[in-house]
């Protein structure tokens, strides 16, 4: 859940974080359903502070990028 700043009722408040970064993914997709699956994995369903990382690699003529994803699990 997302709070505007006028909000005035009562906001949960987390007691775990696990920073986590994905492996890295041809398809950057790929790395956004990681990190999802391994926070439904222990039991979170909240994935907050997300950064999306690209590596660029060259194979001959072939350019090609990469994706990884880090962000922090929360836990109540």
């Amino acid at each position: 859940k997302t709070y505007t700043i006028n909000y005035q009722g009562k906001i949960p408040s987390y007691t775990r974080r696990l920073n986590y970064e994905s492996e890295y993914y041809k398809d950057r997709d790929e790395a956004f359903r990681e990190i999802k699956r391994v926070a439904e994995f222990l039991g979170s369903s909240c994935v907050i502070d997300i950064n999306l990382k690209k590596e660029t690699g060259q194979d001959g003529n072939y350019i090609y990028s990469t994706w990884a994803v880090e962000g922090s699990i929360i836990f109540p």
